[in-house]
């Protein structure tokens, strides 16, 4: 049995708020569903984060009972769990949830497991830290997997990675394929016998994450559901192409116009594909306004937007290294629990805490409550 595993698709994200960029995340996921479907597969694995928030835009809510409908339609079995983004910070239901009358088959603690002919599906949502005991005891209650079984979960499992909530080896054993989501980096490892696989995220959510994407990381796998554990080695990952570039330059003393150019354009040339790409200056010092104003001129058209960000100085090395075991990303959403008020809260991190630019943070908050008044008038 041919099976898909996504996760990470964030639909309804309008990342750098562009709305060119909330469409990138569209045509990643159609692609990674098309490439799949071409495959021949039998049954798709939605890991979490398939949206991007509980409460998503209608137009994410239509693009995907559209694109999963067809394959719905095909005969594939759909299966799919809540991420940290996707599950409900209130009493409700999650929006994956909605679709179950369409056909997708939504797991979590109160229903964990399906079995379908000789297959055992099993799954839940994404649990925080503060809920390992409640987890704990949700992986107890799974029944017994058969030669053919799937565990999907949306967590960062250490050592897998080492902000994660939990310890691997909390996980059951017998599984023939760990179907994860959360980490935006392809992991495929081999686990108590059988494959424990994180996908990635299917376009580059981050800035850390644009080497995954020029190796060709960024999409959906394809593995084979036999009788006995899943060989990691067999797990197909499907590089998408429709993936929009990003490129950083960074930028080393005082900017320099001319150099700045020839930088970028540098760039520019090595990129592959019709999509115009995101580029990052990083520099020790924010440019003046404007230079930064000057260089969007020179670039409109070539890029979809240039983005600066301040480097730490060599001197201010030694607290960003104390500081880098900490995910301060992590730690926010679970305090704040929005993840527009997180962006808000890592940006003013960011101009206030390290570059002390008070006038660019005002800014940062003027632009949120704008976005919030349009928000709710809407």
């Amino acid at each position: 049995m041919l099976v898909g595993h996504v996760a990470d698709a964030h639909l309804g994200r309008r990342q750098y708020n562009l709305e060119e960029r909330e469409r990138d995340i569209y045509e990643a996921f159609q692609e990674a569903c098309t490439k799949l479907s071409d495959k021949g597969i039998e049954m798709l694995l939605l890991s979490g984060d398939i949206f991007d928030v509980s409460r998503p835009p209608n137009r994410a809510l239509k693009f995907f009972q559209e694109t999963i409908g067809g394959l719905l339609d095909d005969g594939v079995k759909v299966y799919a769990i809540s991420g940290d983004h996707d599950t409900p910070k209130r009493s409700d239901v999650p929006p994956l949830m909605l679709f179950e009358k369409m056909g997708v088959k939504y797991l979590w603690s109160r229903k964990p497991c399906l079995a379908e002919g000789d297959v055992t599906i099993c799954g839940v949502q994404n649990f925080p830290r503060s809920g390992e005991k409640a987890f704990r005891e949700t992986l107890r209650k799974l029944q017994p997997p058969g030669e053919m079984s799937v565990l999907m979960l949306h967590q960062g499992l250490k050592p897998f990675f080492r902000f994660g909530e939990f310890d691997s080896s909390i996980l059951p054993a017998g599984f023939s394929y760990y179907a994860m989501g959360h980490i935006h980096e392809f992991i495929v490892k081999k686990f108590r016998g059988g494959a424990l696989v994180y996908p990635g995220s299917i376009e580059v959510m981050d800035i850390s994450e644009i080497a995954s994407a020029r190796r060709g990381e960024k999409g959906p796998v394809l593995f084979d559901l036999d009788r006995g554990p899943v060989d990691p080695a067999s797990v197909i990952k499907l590089p998408l192409t429709s993936i929009r570039p990003q490129v950083v330059v960074r930028v080393k003393g005082v900017y320099n116009y001319d150099v700045l150019v020839d930088a970028i354009e540098a760039e520019i040339e090595r990129i592959k594909g019709d999509k115009a790409p995101v580029v990052h200056v990083e520099a020790e010092e924010l440019p003046p306004r404007s230079l930064e104003e000057k260089l969007r001129k020179r670039f409109s058209g070539k890029v979809l937007v240039l983005r600066f960000k301040r480097i730490p100085k060599a001197e201010e090395t030694l607290v960003e290294d104390l500081g880098s075991s900490i995910d301060v990303e992590e730690i926010l959403r679970e305090m704040l629990n929005n993840p527009r008020v997180v962006s808000l809260a890592r940006e003013l991190l960011e101009t206030l805490g390290k570059a002390g630019d008070t006038k660019r943070a005002l800014e940062a908050v003027k632009k949120y409550y704008y976005e919030e008044v349009n928000r709710n008038a809407t």
